[in-house]
C-alpha cells in the first residue's frame, strides 16, 4: 500500500494536538474480513454507512456510522469488544471506537 504524503495541515495539527483524518482503508478491510468469519455478517456489514479514521494526541480513533448500532455492539457489548480486540491484535496499536446512529432515516420513522 502506498504511504500517503503528510501535508503541511497535518504536521500542524499534530504539534497543536488537534485531530486529524488518516487513511481508513486498512480498517475497511479489517472490518470486512472480521464480519465474513461471522454467520449473519451480511446484515451487520449492510448496516455500515461511513468509516472514519482519526489521530487525537497519539490516539488513534474509529469513528463507525451505522443505521443499527445494536447490531454492531451485540449483546452485552461482547462484539464490539471483539471487533476492538481483533483491530488491536492485527494492527499492534490500541484503538478506540466511536459508534454514531446514521440519520440517514430518522426522518422517515418520525411523524
Amino acid at each position: 500500500m502506498k504511504n500517503k504524503p503528510i501535508n503541511f495541515r497535518e504536521i500542524v495539527n499534530y504539534l497543536l494536538g488537534k485531530k486529524y483524518e488518516v487513511d481508513n482503508q486498512k480498517f475497511r478491510q479489517l472490518l470486512y474480513q472480521y464480519f465474513t468469519c461471522m454467520n449473519d455478517y451480511y446484515d451487520v456489514i449492510n448496516t455500515i454507512t461511513n468509516i472514519k479514521a482519526y489521530i487525537h494526541k497519539d490516539e488513534k480513533i474509529l469513528y463507525v456510522e451505522t443505521h443499527r448500532p445494536g447490531l454492531f455492539i451485540g449483546k452485552a457489548g461482547e462484539q464490539i469488544n471483539e471487533i476492538q480486540k481483533y483491530i488491536q491484535d492485527t494492527l499492534g496499536y490500541d484503538i478506540t471506537i466511536d459508534l454514531r446512529e446514521s440519520r440517514l432515516w430518522i426522518g422517515l420513522y418520525n411523524s
